[in-house]
């Protein structure tokens, strides 16, 4: 998870790479633009299908691109990641930026181009960068603005399903136990695990499942119930703005087992400091077995039911930005969202993958949560800004791991605060609206008056 503008502040938590707005930013020369004589995109050729090798050269730009703009070389990086959107030119993520590199070098007529191109394509991502009134003429300024505020007034199919007055808990990740009809949030800041049950008519009922650091418990973060051997399994990476952080706790992070009937611990798997890591979200198949990702080294570990050891199971220089993970339900491919650069397809016998084929249209790329429900994909992008999150769905081929169509379920929710990962309740979706992690100032959250009762929202997927 993360919104760009954060990434060096939370260091890729919760799924992210040095990737910040600012780094995202370039400019394709005046001349070029003045060549379109409307808003209409170019003439291109229609791509009906992206497959794994164009999807990869997609991830490719989007990396080169990324070097660029890390250099401040905003026009270098925008001509290398401008042949991404030729390759599918319905990815929003592509457009949006694109739109937020030309404003950010200065040129007018290209950032509104690629911002009413991206207006056309979704709403979802459509927002004005923060220095675009210094770039855009008033009046465009103020009609782009206007547009913006008649898309937020559109129907939002999601629904609050319960909310948590610890306003400064910032969670990060969610798991439900259908045994015993409870959701467990983990806390970025108190480094606890607090428990939900939902009541008919009532407030639900809340408390500490476990206290703060307890058995040496970091930053949590991605969790997941196996409700068959009573288990909770948990991420721990220590951060910077947890509660009694001290500089000896920089790259450690564990994996965590424990019983959800005594609330002991059974099992801590330990890693870092040197090199640091961050565990960030985890996948669990019918057997037990559990696969981590590591956003920090790009590893995916495992944890197998035969054998009590975090063990490697794809090393590092697969991936960078390892963050969501899901699994199949035959338990055959994993699905990783590798942030920003796409979501990969992993055979779990050969360990073998390939970044995801798909149509053209919104890409799964920038997933923070990611879930795998009925031969879909449910992913959770939160890295454009504080409201631009996005709940889509994406509908697999059953023959061959291939996105056929995508759905989007919700996006811009007015409560919508960075929200991160959710968790597949019988036929709805349960996620986390406001994790509101961007509330932190420096390394400390910002004031209590600044931040909100924790909200954790549901969407059907029957009617999807």
């Amino acid at each position: 998870m993360r919104n760009q503008s954060l990434l060096i502040l939370i260091a890729i938590l919760l799924a992210l790479v040095p990737f910040s707005p600012a780094s995202l930013f370039g400019s394709r020369t005046r001349a070029e633009v003045k060549r379109e004589t409307t808003d209409q995109p170019a003439s291109l050729p229609q791509v009906k299908f992206i497959n794994s090798q164009e999807g990869q050269k997609i991830a490719n730009l989007f990396r080169k691109a990324n070097e660029a703009f890390q250099k401040e070389d905003y026009r270098g990086g925008a001509a290398l990641l401008e042949p991404a959107y030729v390759i599918n030119p319905e990815d929003d993520l592509i457009l949006n930026f694109l739109a937020e590199a030309y404003v950010a070098a200065g040129d007018r007529a290209a950032g509104l181009l690629w911002l009413r191109r991206l207006q056309r394509v979704s709403p979802c991502f459509f927002h004005l960068p923060e220095n675009s009134a210094s770039v855009l003429d008033p009046k465009d300024y103020e009609k782009l603005s206007q547009s913006a505020k008649a898309n937020d007034g559109r129907p939002h199919p999601s629904r609050i399903a319960f909310t948590l007055a610890e306003t400064d808990l910032f969670p990060e990740g969610i798991a439900y136990d259908p045994v015993d009809r409870a959701f467990f949030l983990s806390s970025l800041h108190k480094r606890k695990i607090v428990r939900v049950r939902l009541r008919a008519n009532r407030d639900p009922v809340v408390e500490d499942f476990t206290v703060q650091a307890q058995d040496g418990l970091y930053s949590t973060l991605g969790m997941k119930v196996d409700a068959a051997r009573r288990i909770l399994w948990v991420c721990s990476s220590a951060e910077s703005f947890m509660q009694g952080y001290s500089d000896a706790d920089a790259g450690k992070a564990a994996l965590f087992k424990y019983d959800l009937k005594t609330r002991k611990l059974i099992s801590k798997y330990e890693l870092g400091p040197k090199p640091a890591h961050l565990l960030n979200d985890v996948a669990l198949n019918a057997q037990g077995d559990v696969f981590v990702t590591d956003t920090f080294s790009g590893e995916i570990y495992t944890v197998t039911t035969d054998k009590d050891a975090l063990e490697v199971f794809i090393p590092t220089g697969t991936f960078t930005g390892a963050n969501g993970i899901a699994i199949s339900d035959d338990g055959r491919k994993l699905f990783v969202s590798d942030v920003p650069w796409g979501v990969y397809v992993v055979d779990v016998k050969t360990k073998q993958g390939e970044r995801l084929p798909q149509v053209a249209g919104i890409s799964p790329s920038g997933s923070d949560g990611l879930y795998f429900y009925d031969n879909s994909l449910i992913g959770i992008i939160n890295i454009i800004s504080e409201r631009n999150g996005r709940v889509a769905r994406f509908y697999l081929d059953r023959r061959a791991p291939a996105i056929t169509r995508a759905k989007v379920l919700d996006c811009n929710h007015p409560i919508y605060q960075w929200p991160t990962t959710g968790v597949v309740v019988g036929d709805s979706f349960f996620y986390i609206a406001n994790s509101q992690y961007g509330s932190f100032h420096l390394e400390q959250p910002s004031s209590q008056a600044n931040l909100h009762q924790i909200v954790v929202m549901r969407v059907k997927l029957s009617a999807s």
